[in-house]
């Protein structure tokens, strides 16, 4: 049961896309990645935060993973790409786990700055698989 939790989390983030993807876009979403059908429940969803917006395009531009885990690190950078493009990193945030030099290190500093996430004792986490827990803390 908890695995099938997590399998269908990627698509519950995407969902909460899906009020405001049927706003702007009024007919189905053509199939532009290999792997989300065109008639797949979440389409619309996921062209408006990967097709139509880099939020989500965490596997290139032919895949999406729609059943895929998601990791911390991939929802800071969601996250922050949405809501916070703009802002700076705070240099008083510093991760064990997570250095400067990686691609999400920015993306994670925003997220905990901002309160959006949590780094117990500096600890990032950020290959850990998010979970419905996790998301309602």
């Amino acid at each position: 049961m908890r695995s099938r939790t997590n399998r269908g989390l990627r698509g519950a983030v995407v969902a909460v896309a899906a009020v405001a993807s049927t706003l702007v876009i009024s007919a189905p979403a053509a199939a532009a990645f290999s792997d989300v059908p065109a008639g797949y429940w979440a389409s619309s969803a996921i062209s408006y935060v990967a097709e139509n917006r880099n939020w989500m395009r965490d596997f290139g531009a032919s895949e999406f993973r729609p059943e895929a885990r998601l990791q911390r690190q991939h929802l800071a950078r969601a996250a922050v790409r949405a809501f916070a493009p703009s802002e700076p990193t705070d240099p008083e945030i510093i991760f064990t786990d997570l250095g400067a030099e990686s691609p999400f290190y920015r993306f994670a500093n925003v997220a905990v700055k901002l309160g959006w996430m949590s780094a117990p004792d500096g600890a990032f986490g950020p290959l850990g698989t998010v979970t419905k827990i996790g998301l309602d803390r």
